[in-house]
């Protein structure tokens, strides 16, 4: 039997927005935002590991911090290019197939990630979406 390939979910993470500055570090049932998700994330069960992918914008560094803070693998990348950033996570985990997720969507179901997950194995489909 062939070992289930590596599966990495990629969290893009910014403090620049728009509308809610700082959101993916704001309080969110007491600890920042993007510890919530992760920590949903963790639940589900056919990740083989979980990153986040942000800016080398200095205004990025809470984030880097706080990865490494709970020890969750952190890549930086071009402010401008979030293609670019989730790339260079996706190499640096050495993924074979990746989750992208964003750090502004604080209710992502591991569930439904475990099912994403089971279908994109199930077939060889280049691409799967909820």
């Amino acid at each position: 039997m062939t070992p289930p390939a590596n599966t990495v979910a990629i969290i893009q993470a910014r403090v620049a927005s728009a509308r809610l500055p700082r959101k993916v570090l704001t309080d969110l049932g007491g600890k920042p935002a993007l510890v919530f998700i992760l920590d949903r994330v963790a639940r589900a069960t056919r990740l083989d590991a979980i990153w986040v992918a942000t800016s080398t914008d200095p205004a990025d560094d809470p984030i880097a911090e706080l990865c490494a803070t709970l020890a969750v693998p952190c890549h930086r990348g071009e402010t401008d290019d979030v293609l670019a950033r989730i790339h260079g996570a996706a190499r640096a985990a050495q993924a074979e197939h990746i989750l992208r997720l964003t750090a502004d969507c604080p209710f992502v179901d591991p569930g439904i990630i475990d099912a994403a997950i089971a279908l994109h194995r199930s077939g060889r489909y280049d691409y799967v979406s909820n």
